[in-house]
């Protein structure tokens, strides 16, 4: 039974997700996938593991010496279509493909040193002939290479604790045209093995290991994933996790991963395109998309900038496809987690995942991939090409600043995000740079909230704590704060471009997510692992060392603060402490402040004449007075009605249940509310 080590990404392109099957056209289709195909192909077959490194391909190219004798060597290939690539890449040239301590130059380095002492000891002369590499120039060995050592800590995802070498197959580069036709492109396939080729492969990887001292050498026989004994696949869990997707602020659809899957009207939007708020053009099945929507939980509204008209059929595919990479996930950790790896993990969910090729099962001969977890934690950016890390001390010893990076929308800025703040001051932060997204707001009353208006408020924050040596207001080009984030470390945030010895930490807290149930910082686990891309010499923080520990259990939602800006009513709340900052705030917003009332002395007995009712001690307020006000704040309260979008996987009728459930605990909170302020004599 073939079992091999693979990889994706680099020269070797990219594999299939579940999704990107021709005949997964809608939720069910993908259901059907995941409970009847892959356990039919567990039955007879041994998936293959899908790690996480840097992906390299080597190639052998021929280069005149100075005698004019035609002399072999390995070369390093990205894919690209620049000249260095197609020529290869070599110990002479590698620094003229990359810049200054660029963190592949070590492990190309690290591989061709080992291919190329193979090479000239003559012991792989048969092998490289039988893989092809000899006679075709676009053949090259789909290598991946990871090392995680205390001089070099590991850059990819996922930990290995081991350094290794893994030759996954040989594949062949080829030009094909655009989509348009307008332009050729570099791509990659496989080279269909042989009994030969594969021998020889197998021979060439015993061979090669002779040469390594530092690197474990795997070939397409060494690593395969294992059954779980007396573990089978259980979906019922992640079927049965609610996820709900925000239309519009305060207004949700809400339903299980299974509810959605089948529900007809989840569908994949194979190839729809979806137009940003910002202009940009993208996937509908992006993790762009899937990330504002269930893990940042943006708003579609937001996201698109409107859900009508033409952006109605837009608002569906993004929806749709934000859950069918979701359930692609949540359904590929229920398999991953009854497989077990020989190493990196017991169990095959701690890894990127697997790989599975069987056309009888699938109907395709191309190989598919299950990551898991790994859709989400991947994304933190392309790891596997990080930089070069330096040890503790040096990074230390090199940090000239700590800088924290605020971005969020901030319509308005309220007392929990002034705390983050200050507590990141408290910590030791150099400099805090708060960058406002471009996405406005209104209050119910229809007062805008634009981001002059959240920079007004915030500068009122800042100068009534006195910290304006320590804070920056600019402004973010993203609408996802944790994009926004990542973005700073490529320079891309023309507010605060990092400088060489800057120490950039992300800012968040432990406030944890209503609806994930996830702390806060949980969005930046892997952001000290940086970027291919960064700035070189900018140091990205770990979070577990940098986040605001929370300590009021008291929930801040913008909704409810722009609620109370239309009145005035209500802002202690949300405001930080400090003098006149009520009064600057309101003026911002052109609201008058409501002027102070005389409040009854405690013990006069307020009645309606000839009412009947028994007499009551009222603290400041007559019965109907807290009624009104009590209706009105549930009024704020309720956020909107869910009718006016129903979206893909929900019902009328679900919706309409969902206000009603609403509206009972918004009963008890005017219940609670009266009972607070009203004693029975």
């Amino acid at each position: 039974m073939k079992k091999e080590l693979l990889t994706e990404g680099g020269a070797a392109g990219h594999m299939a997700h579940p999704f990107d099957l021709e005949y997964v056209k809608t939720g069910q289709d993908l259901l059907n996938f995941f409970t009847d195909k892959v356990p039919a192909y567990l039955e007879t077959n041994v998936p293959v593991i899908k790690t996480d490194g840097t992906n390299v391909s080597f190639k052998l190219i021929s280069k005149t010496d100075f005698y004019g004798e035609e002399k072999r060597e390995f070369a390093a290939d990205r894919g690209s279509q620049k000249a260095l690539d197609i020529e290869g890449l070599t110990a002479s040239n590698i620094e003229q493909r990359f810049k200054p301590n660029h963190g592949l130059i070590p492990g190309i380095l690290d591989v061709l040193a080992i291919l190329n002492a193979a090479l000239d000891a003559g012991v792989i002369d048969e092998e490289i002939k039988a893989m092809g590499l000899v006679d075709n120039p676009d053949y090259f060995i789909n290598t991946e290479h990871v090392k995680e050592t205390e001089e070099r800590p590991v850059v990819n995802v996922i930990p290995y604790d081991e350094d290794f070498i893994a030759f996954h197959g040989v594949n062949e580069f080829f030009m094909t045209p655009s989509p348009k036709g307008k332009s050729m492109s570099r791509k990659s396939k496989e080279v269909a093995s042989t009994k030969n080729s594969s021998a020889a492969l197998t021979s060439f990887t015993n061979k090669v290991r002779r040469f390594s001292r530092d690197y474990n050498i795997y070939g397409p026989e060494d690593t395969k994933a294992t059954k779980r004994e007396g573990v089978s696949i259980n979906f019922d869990s992640a079927l049965g996790e609610k996820v709900p997707v925000l239309l519009s602020e305060g207004t949700e659809t809400t339903d299980t991963i299974g509810g959605w899957l089948r529900n007809p009207n989840t569908k994949n939007p194979f190839g729809a395109t979806v137009v940003l708020a910002d202009g940009k053009k993208m996937g509908a099945m992006s993790k762009h998309v899937y990330f504002n929507l269930v893990i940042d939980k943006v708003p579609v509204s937001e996201l698109l900038g409107g859900t009508e008209g033409d952006k109605q059929q837009m608002a569906i595919d993004a929806i749709n496809g934000a859950i069918f990479y979701h359930a692609t996930r949540k359904l590929g950790i229920a398999v991953l987690e009854t497989l077990d790896a020989g190493f990196g993990g017991a169990t095959l969910d701690k890894h990127e995942g697997i790989v599975m090729r069987d056309k009888d099962v699938f109907g395709v001969s191309f190989p598919i991939k299950i990551t898991g977890d790994f859709i989400y934690t991947g994304a933190s950016g392309a790891i596997s090409d990080a930089m070069s890390v330096k040890e503790p001390a040096q990074v230390e010893a090199g940090i000239k600043r700590k800088i924290a990076v605020f971005p969020g929308k901030f319509k308005p800025p309220h007392r929990g995000h002034m705390d983050l703040v200050e507590g990141l001051i408290a910590k030791g932060v150099d400099q805090v740079y708060i960058l406002i997204s471009p996405l406005d707001k209104k209050t119910p009353a229809g007062r805008p909230i634009t981001r002059s208006v959240a920079e007004q408020i915030w500068q009122i924050y800042i100068d009534a704590k006195g910290i304006g040596n320590k804070v920056s207001i600019g402004k973010s080009p993203y609408n996802s704060p944790v994009q926004a984030s990542y973005e700073v470390l490529k320079g891309n945030v023309p507010d605060y471009v990092p400088e060489p010895g800057d120490l950039v930490i992300p800012a968040a807290s432990n406030k944890i997510d209503e609806q994930s149930g996830d702390p806060d910082y949980v969005r930046f686990l892997k952001f000290h692992k940086g970027l291919s891309d960064m700035i070189p010499g900018i140091v990205p923080a770990n979070i577990m060392e940098w986040y605001f520990k929370v300590t009021s259990e008291a929930p801040m939602h913008a909704s409810d603060f722009r609620a109370a800006l239309d009145t005035g009513k209500g802002l202690e709340a949300f405001l930080p402490t400090g003098e006149g900052i009520r009064e600057k705030v309101l003026a911002v917003l052109g609201v008058e402040p409501e002027p102070e009332v005389e409040e009854p002395e405690i013990g006069k007995i307020d009645e309606p004449e000839d009412s009947g009712a028994p007499p009551a001690i009222f603290m400041g307020e007559n019965l109907i007075e807290m009624v009104e006000e009590a209706l009105e704040e549930m009024s704020s309260m309720g956020g909107g009605s869910v009718e006016g979008f129903a979206g893909p996987g929900r019902k009328e009728d679900d919706e309409k249940t969902i206000i009603r459930e609403d509206e009972i605990e918004v009963i008890e909170e005017v219940m609670n509310y009266l009972l607070s302020k009203l004693e029975i004599l």
